[in-house]
């Protein structure tokens, strides 16, 4: 079947395979190189090889291109070195609205990993 996508030289497949790692939410982190595009494994962005399958990767990009800024590496609609700040900003979240609920200001059944509560009709502004 053509066209066929390659990431970092391992082919992906084309439209029906996409499709599915798309569904199940793995394209993302292969195409960030956060994960290995033979076996899903987590992976660093500059590893050479997987260390889970063995399987053995390749750029066409060359790498003072990358070093240069040349690339830019996104995760789910992030660029790939902000994924680590997004996370931290919704960690210091939630910590503020368990300090809420410390101090008696927040309702006591509030799910503090989503900011929701468990109970609130999600047609309810």
């Amino acid at each position: 079947e053509l066209p066929q996508v390659l990431v970092d030289g391992v082919v992906l497949g084309g439209e029906n395979e996409l499709q599915e790692l798309e569904e199940d939410g793995d394209l993302d982190w292969i195409f960030a190189r956060a994960a290995c595009p033979c076996c899903l494994h987590e992976k660093p962005p500059e590893a050479s090889s997987c260390a889970s399958c063995g399987a053995v990767f390749s750029s066409l990009v060359p790498a003072e291109v990358q070093a240069a800024g040349g690339v830019q590496q996104m995760l789910q609609g992030y660029t790939y070195n902000a994924v680590e700040e997004t996370a931290a900003a919704a960690a210091a979240a939630a910590d503020r609205l368990k300090e809420r609920w410390a101090s008696g200001l927040q309702p006591v059944d509030m799910d503090f990993e989503s900011a929701k509560r468990p109970d609130a009709d999600p047609e309810e502004p």
